[in-house]
């Protein structure tokens, strides 16, 4: 019969190792996605917009950010971060005649800020708004395929055709035949598989009137 203590001991050393396994696959892996991140466009000056209200006034504010394109281990994201500044830059709300407020920001406000950043797969976006006024700062709105839409971005130093080039590289895009201003992210194996059915459709229709008139259909074409 094996002593209880000798049992004890083999469990408590398989724990042990189970622990330091688990503990190690989690480094691994958090190594292998640093490794792996690789960002290859970053645009300072891109700002999203937040209304500040009290009991008498009601402001918009920018916040200051940074737009990136990251390649992962499991696809390339779409990121937006707030970044740090000394005030927030204020608007009286036709993106144009800005004043630069030096008041600190609270806690709160910090917290606020940072629950506006996203990072998300451009798989997972459906199209977005592209807007180029002629007066103010041209902004983007991503939409995602489930319909939800992110916080519109403020390009209040340029550089939104530079994005929309990168971007490109990763995503096929193209402008909306009903919207001027919405751009949407395709899939070129499904055009093509939708062209081919579509060609189909068109020989099926022809050869159906071949069979029913044959000579009209001959004479018409």
């Amino acid at each position: 019969m094996i002593p209880a203590y000798l049992i004890y001991c083999h469990y408590q050393k398989k724990k042990k190792y189970s622990v330091m396994d688990s503990t190690a696959n989690n480094e691994f892996s958090y190594l292998t996605s640093l490794i792996n991140d690789r960002e290859t466009f970053g645009l300072q000056g891109v700002a999203a917009k937040r209304f500040l209200q009290d009991e008498e006034t009601s402001d918009e504010c920018f916040i200051n950010g940074k737009l990136s394109l990251v390649e992962k281990a499991n696809g390339v994201m779409i990121e937006w971060c707030p970044v740090e500044e000394d005030g927030w830059v204020l608007t009286n709300g036709d993106d144009v005649d800005t004043s630069l407020s030096r008041s600190p920001e609270s806690a709160d406000s910090h917290r606020e800020n940072n629950s506006m950043k996203f990072s998300v797969d451009i798989k997972d976006l459906r199209s977005f708004q592209c807007v180029e006024p002629k007066k103010g700062c041209p902004w983007i709105r991503f939409i995602s395929k489930d319909g939800s839409g992110y916080i519109p971005l403020y390009f209040r130093q340029g550089g939104i055709s530079s994005f929309i080039e990168y971007l490109q590289r990763y995503a096929s895009l193209k402008r909306s035949a009903r919207e001027a201003n919405l751009v949407l992210f395709t899939d070129e194996r499904i055009e093509a598989l939708e062209q081919s059915v579509s060609i189909l459709n068109l020989n099926s229709d022809f050869f159906s009137r071949v069979v029913a008139q044959p000579y009209a259909t001959a004479m018409t074409g």
